[in-house]
């Protein structure tokens, strides 16, 4: 159990160092919901097996995946606004389970105007992160996942970047009606460009949640 202790260790510093008031962070569209599935569930995801979208909610999801899986999500808004999400995991030799992620938003076209509201022509804005994730067992019915994240978000010809991780564990406690528990540590990290002189803050999240199985029901209660 020494690796569960050094994770839960990193867990608790990590909440406790990164869990402040202050200005509004940047880059939420991380905590937007990628897929029809997770936005049905009101985003209530962090602790949902055998789904590898789950790395966007809790990496440690991906290690109860028993084959390789793809996930693919899109997003039509209003205003032209189309966001979307690519997700696959797969098993490693003697590694785990390797999980690779895409999310992205795309604002659509539009009038820039100077501060006399001259017409300056049209410009475009986006949103976009590229992770990579590994999970997999600490004990019988207890996992774990790490993703390190690449974030780029544009306005323009104005740009910002940052770096991130996420650390989950989850829970499985088996059963004729299998509950499962899950906790996630999400966009720990920094800014490395700005879009002005002053870096931001990235939209730290703490979820904590469960998920149970009724026997003879076809549906799962978050």
């Amino acid at each position: 159990m020494t690796r569960a202790r050094v994770l839960l260790s990193l867990l608790f510093l990590s909440l406790v160092s990164l869990t402040s008031a202050g200005e509004r962070p940047t880059y939420q569209f991380l905590q937007s919901d990628m897929t029809a599935r997770s936005a049905a569930m009101a985003g209530s995801y962090v602790s949902m097996q055998d789904d590898p979208s789950g790395i966007f909610y809790n990496p440690a999801t991906i290690a109860t995946l028993s084959r390789s899986a793809t996930s693919i999500g899109y997003t039509s808004h209003l205003l032209d606004i189309k966001s979307g999400s690519l997700a696959y995991s797969q098993r490693a030799e003697d590694l785990g389970i390797l999980g690779i992620g895409v999310q992205y938003v795309n604002y659509g076209t539009m009038d820039g105007r100077n501060d006399q509201g001259i017409s300056t022509g049209t410009f475009n804005a986006g949103d976009l992160a590229v992770s990579a994730s590994l999970a997999g067992s600490i004990d019988d019915n207890l996992y774990y996942g790490v993703t390190a994240k690449a974030i780029h978000s544009s306005i323009a010809e104005a740009s910002s970047t940052a770096l991130a991780t996420d650390i989950g564990l989850m829970y499985v406690i088996p059963g004729d009606d299998p509950i499962t528990l899950g906790v996630s540590l999400m966009n720990m990290g920094a800014q490395l460009d700005a879009f002005g002189a002053a870096k931001e803050r990235l939209p730290f999240e703490l979820r904590a949640g469960g998920t149970i199985k009724p026997a003879h029901l076809p549906l799962q209660l978050n």
